[in-house]
């Protein structure tokens, strides 16, 4: 018995005659798609990034002719000047304690390095010792 689609001629399966793009014209495509996408994600994040509500220019405003109509008193300035010091202060011992840790591993690496140098040493003390007893062991 013959397949079913060779029986009738509205049964067998039309050629495709659809033109595919190259590997270079798929590669471009893609590559001008990027760039497209990367052009509106970076418009999209621009205008949401500069975009501000009312409620918020209200704010800003008000803040602003306050700070201007009122300088800054001095236990206002002391406050400030004490802020800035516990932050300083908070930075330098993490960076202390960044040191101390790099001082520690440095130290490790100087002391393998000394290992291995001694091992090193130790190593071509013996080879040259068996190769001197080399020339013994072949003649017995």
């Amino acid at each position: 018995m013959f397949p079913l689609h060779t029986q009738s001629p509205y049964l067998t399966p039309k050629k495709d005659t659809t033109k595919r793009p190259s590997a270079a014209e798929l590669k471009r495509w893609n590559e001008m798609m990027d760039r497209e996408l990367a052009a509106l994600g970076k418009r999209i994040r621009e205008h949401n990034y500069n975009q501000t509500s009312p409620k918020e220019e209200k704010q800003a405003s008000s803040q602003s002719s306050d700070q201007e109509k009122a300088p800054l008193t001095r236990a206002q300035k002391q406050l400030a000047c004490q802020e800035r010091l516990a932050e300083l202060k908070k930075e330098e011992s993490t960076l202390e304690n960044q040191e101390m840790a790099i001082q520690r591993q440095k130290t490790a690496l100087e002391s393998q390095d000394d290992w291995f140098e001694d091992y090193s040493r130790q190593l071509t003390l013996l080879t040259a010792e068996l190769e001197g007893a080399m020339p013994f062991f072949l003649t017995v």
